[in-house]
């Protein structure tokens, strides 16, 4: 049996597997005021599609829907087939309440009731 396939349906299958990639993405980038989906997304990085990827380079923001997930710093990018992967300097991650500059401690009352006048 041949592996051999004709570069034409190559292609076509490339295509049809960035397409797919797309259609799965949840994840959007946001850089110089313009959306990019992110195709994957690790711990130290991320994959746009080669197609569609800028030239990235600085602080970029990361939204899973309408939800900020992580601000960062990105340098590195290289193309490996249909995908740029590009790689983090500095990443914070959001989180959905301001820090406490106070200990909290368990044992305290769950709230106060004030006095009715």
């Amino acid at each position: 049996m041949s592996t051999y396939l004709p570069p034409e349906l190559q292609q076509d299958l490339r295509a049809a597997q960035s397409q797919q990639r797309q259609s799965k993405a949840r994840f959007r980038l946001v850089w110089d005021g313009k959306d990019h989906k992110v195709t994957r997304l690790w711990e130290t990085g991320f994959a746009l599609d080669a197609q569609e990827a800028p030239k990235l380079r600085g602080h970029i923001d990361i939204y899973e829907g309408p939800r900020l997930i992580l601000r960062g710093l990105i340098v590195a990018a290289k193309q490996v087939g249909d995908e740029v992967f590009f790689e983090y300097k500095r990443v914070s991650n959001r989180h959905d309440a301001p820090p406490a500059d106070f200990v909290a401690s368990r044992d305290g009352p769950a709230g106060l009731l004030t006095a009715q006048g």
